[in-house]
């Protein structure tokens, strides 16, 4: 294997694991949108 195609490997690796994080960062904040909103609909609805 040449050092160009590990380069290449290197890099879809890289950017497969960025993907990866963001999307359980994105899903982690609305997890917590998610678990925050019964709460805030049930004060609201208090008198």
């Amino acid at each position: 294997m040449a050092w160009d195609q590990v380069a290449d490997l290197i890099q879809r690796v890289v950017v497969s694991l960025q993907f990866l994080i963001d999307s359980e960062a994105s899903l982690k904040g609305v997890e917590a949108r998610l678990n925050n909103a019964p709460a805030a609909a049930q004060a609201g609805s208090q008198p």
